[in-house]
């Protein structure tokens, strides 16, 4: 009888201690990456340089526009006046201007262009040391998590907890 009061009392601390002991929880963070970027000088002067920069490329197109707008000035008032030959070179010669301009536009504000190639050259050393701040932060101070929140992505996870593998195996793969 005493034996099966001392398992019973083992057991029941046991189980006590299974469900009151503190369990490892994930620690979840934010930062704001605009906050962050805002103070970084050279983030502002790269802000700087491509604004100017956009203005220089703005301005380079806005002449174009121009000279297109002329041209087509110029074939409204002088149509009555033009032979069926000379209307359709004119409209050719417009038309090839305007999609001059569009590849002007293109090459300057693109996803591939001049202004995206400088934003790249010029913003990824600085990401690249925020990043490298918040991982290091991140992994000193045990933190699972951090999230931008500015756009709510995953800045930082901790590799440790990434269980993709098991998923693939739980699939069959």
């Amino acid at each position: 009888m005493k034996k099966t009061i001392y398992l019973l009392v083992a057991l029941l601390i046991l189980l006590t201690m299974a469900f009151v002991a503190p369990r490892e929880q994930s620690s979840v963070v934010h930062v704001d990456t605009d906050y962050i970027l805002k103070k970084i000088p050279a983030y502002q002067d790269a802000q700087k340089e491509l604004e100017t920069l956009a203005q220089q490329y703005r301005q380079d197109i806005d002449a174009h526009v121009r000279e297109v707008d002329s041209l087509f000035r110029v074939y409204q008032e002088n149509e009555v006046l033009m032979t069926p030959e000379m209307k359709n070179r004119m409209k050719k010669q417009i038309m090839e201007k305007d999609k001059q301009v569009k590849e002007l536009q293109k090459k300057y504000f693109g996803p591939d262009g001049l202004l995206a190639k400088k934003r790249e050259e010029l913003m990824k050393p600085i990401m690249d040391n925020v990043y490298s701040a918040i991982k290091e932060i991140a992994e000193q101070a045990h933190i699972d998590y951090v999230f931008d929140k500015t756009t709510g992505e995953i800045l930082y996870a901790n590799p440790q907890l990434d269980r993709s593998d098991v998923v693939l195996k739980k699939m069959g793969y």
